[in-house]
């Protein structure tokens, strides 16, 4: 009874911590995204400036 037990609580901790990667790696390309697209913006808005110069 006691092992039963002991196995669903690995299983549930192991789960947790599957979630846990997804999560950090979605979180990650987020991040990523965001970065890049700031970088586009502030260059974009930079062109923009030469541009009117």
């Amino acid at each position: 009874m006691i092992g039963e037990s002991e196995y669903v609580f690995q299983k549930i901790e192991f789960s947790n911590l599957r979630i846990f990667y997804l999560l950090k790696s979605i979180n990650s390309q987020i991040l990523k995204f965001s970065t890049e697209f700031i970088f586009n913006l502030s260059s974009g808005y930079q062109i923009l400036e030469l541009l009117k110069n």
